[in-house]
């Protein structure tokens, strides 16, 4: 699938005319978040608004079918991240569910902070655990899927493929790849195994000038024009504008969104979104002077 048949997955995906922003994931590191599903919601709500994609983690207290397109509107675009679980099992019946309640893309996270994740699927010792719906059901429907246990880091590297594999043998919907900058074996070994999109993650304190360096390394090596996206928890409007600039097609906004909740909810997180669109505003007519001279005048923040 080529850049220009991933922006239209479905007809009521056509994102040509949108902001180049994603909602989501929302952090899965913030337990007192998880616990409120209304913040999950009230985000999917802000991104229907503005025609952007959000992203649901089934990581949260918020289920799936709470967001079906029968409870919601048909218009707010849904994708789902997933993991690469041991039992394959579990993300088949993720992804049937999200089929159902109207997903139209999967967004598949690689990640080494795995423990984090187990711990709040159960399989591990959480002083905070985290109730998730969509996997509690998904064990009562199926009794020998004992365990949501992901895969290692070192077992994600050497089933990557498959796991991009299995996927297309159970959805049509686009596939984006979401992981570190750090693992770009595991980013090259997606875009080999034919993934939709890639979404690469800056790594903590990674100067942005750096990062855009070796954003543009992938898209030379790779020889693809798969689209590539950005991801970093809290990029500043001024950062998004510049990675936009130089050819990142789309930044997932995650702690902003975060911060735009807690400040004002459903007005606060659409105050966050004005001032992205602000700022891409402003540069749209100047892509050209601004990709060669952003870097230069970004304010670097602590992630």
């Amino acid at each position: 699938m080529d850049g220009a048949q991933f922006c239209l997955p479905s007809a009521k995906d056509d994102l040509r005319d949108s902001l180049p922003l994603v909602i989501g994931p929302l952090s899965y590191t913030n337990v007192t978040l998880q616990r409120h599903s209304s913040i999950y919601f009230t985000a999917a709500k802000v991104a229907e608004k503005f025609r952007i994609p959000y992203v649901h983690t089934p990581i949260s207290s918020l289920s799936m079918t709470d967001l079906d397109e029968n409870v919601v509107g048909a218009t707010m675009i849904r994708w789902l991240e997933i993991f690469p679980f041991v039992d394959m099992r579990v993300l088949r019946s993720l992804v049937i569910r999200a089929d159902k309640c109207g997903f139209s893309a999967f967004v598949l996270t690689l990640t080494e902070s795995m423990k984090t994740v187990s711990s709040i699927f159960g399989d591990h010792t959480n002083a905070y655990p985290i109730t998730s719906s969509d996997l509690e059901t998904m064990h009562a429907e199926c009794a020998s899927m004992t365990s949501s246990r992901l895969q290692s880091l070192v077992e994600q590297r050497t089933s990557v493929v498959d796991t991009i594999k299995f996927l297309r043998q159970l959805t049509e919907h686009p596939i984006i790849v979401n992981t570190s900058i750090k693992h770009q074996d595991l980013i090259f070994r997606a875009l080999e195994a034919g993934v939709d999109a890639v979404c690469v993650v800056i790594d903590e304190y990674m100067p942005l000038p750096k990062f855009i360096e070796a954003i543009h390394t992938i898209k030379q090596q790779s020889m693809s024009n798969i689209p590539l996206y950005a991801g970093g928890s809290s990029f500043t409007e001024e950062e998004v504008a510049c990675l936009i600039a130089h050819g990142v097609e789309r930044v997932m906004i995650d702690q902003p969104i975060v911060w735009g909740l807690m400040i004002d909810g459903f007005d606060g997180v659409s105050n966050v979104i004005d001032i992205y669109k602000h700022k891409l505003d402003i540069h749209k007519t100047e892509n050209e002077k601004y990709e060669h001279n952003c870097v230069g005048s970004v304010v670097f923040s602590y992630r």
